[in-house]
């Protein structure tokens, strides 16, 4: 008869992989995109639109018609 197989006589078993689970939170619902400051048309180094231009296209003189 065969003994049994102690502990230190088992083949080991293989290892498997750890898996990282993050526990939700009371904020854990879904993310909502925000815009960054950075992300906007003057973080680029565009400059803002010259609001004077509107002004003078409109106000122009009277000999013009």
């Amino acid at each position: 008869m065969t003994e049994p197989a102690t502990p230190d006589q088992q083949p080991p078993r293989p290892r498997r992989h750890r898996r990282v689970v993050r526990v939700g939170g009371e904020d854990a619902g879904p993310v909502t995109p925000r815009r960054s400051a950075d992300d906007s048309d003057t973080g680029w180094g565009d400059r803002p639109a010259d609001s004077n231009d509107d002004r003078l296209i409109r106000d122009v003189p009277p000999h013009w018609g």
